[in-house]
């Protein structure tokens, strides 16, 4: 999904490819009921054409996109946190959730944070498309602190730098749900750096394949939309940036 958002926003309505990406998006709930003839008859191009779209999103083919399609996942952007009625509003899930935070973002876990972070030759995100802006806030006060942080996101099965990181470096992996995270790790583990993981997802598996994991919340958070996913991650990466620039800030 995020890659189809990514045409519509930046290529010209006149392309062929903007043209396919809105109709995969409109017709996203039953993009595994689709098949490739469909799409190419009701927009009028080529099979061909509709294959290479895929290809250009990072599959061999449309039945290998249609494959990640899954009912209960579009389902998590329809429940949850917009449900907030008056015993339980958006105020307080806000507020429940930065006490839930803060619990983990104790004075110990900043200095540790901070310190690996000042004295990482690099530090790398890894996140999906959603929480690259985010990141790239992060990104923009620690270079203008003296701290250079890099932001990855997009194509990172192909990207050099993460694959010359050392065990003097920091890898940092944003993943609230805990998708991004199953989807890079077979590619992760492989990383050499001290490897880290945000996220709200609990499972067991996280725990043997990372250095780290960074708890947004006390219990698995992983099934909904949540505060936690909408703003869990600034709140967090805003609470490092605030004892960095109080310790190491110029």
């Amino acid at each position: 999904m995020n890659s189809l958002i990514s045409i519509i926003n930046e290529d010209s309505d006149s392309e062929t490819n903007v043209m396919l990406a809105k109709y995969l998006l409109q017709n996203y709930n039953r993009l595994h009921e689709l098949n490739i003839y469909d799409i190419a008859d009701e927009c009028f191009v080529s099979r061909a054409t509709v294959r290479r779209l895929s290809q250009n999103l990072g599959y061999s083919n449309f039945k290998d996109l249609k494959k990640l399609f899954d009912p209960v996942k579009y389902n998590f952007y329809r429940f949850g946190i917009h449900e907030a009625n008056e015993e339980h509003s958006l105020a307080k899930q806000l507020f429940e959730m930065a006490l839930d935070c803060d619990r983990r973002l104790t004075s110990e876990f900043l200095e540790r944070t901070i310190t690996k972070i000042k004295h990482s030759n690099q530090v790398i995100f890894l996140t999906s498309d959603v929480y690259s802006n985010q990141c790239s806030e992060f990104q923009k006060g620690m270079i203008l602190s003296g701290k250079i942080v890099r932001v990855i996101s997009n194509k990172f099965r192909d990207n050099s730098v993460l694959k010359s990181l050392d065990k003097d470096d920091m890898l940092i992996v944003l993943s609230v749900g805990g998708l991004f995270a199953g989807v890079s790790l077979d590619m992760v583990t492989t990383l050499n750096a001290h490897k880290i993981l945000i996220t709200t997802n609990h499972k067991e598996i996280y725990r043997e394949s990372y250095d780290e994991v960074w708890y947004l919340s006390s219990e698995d958070q992983s099934q909904h939309r949540s505060a936690y996913t909408v703003f869990g991650i600034q709140y967090f990466l805003e609470s490092i940036y605030a004892a960095y620039i109080r310790k190491y800030g110029k």
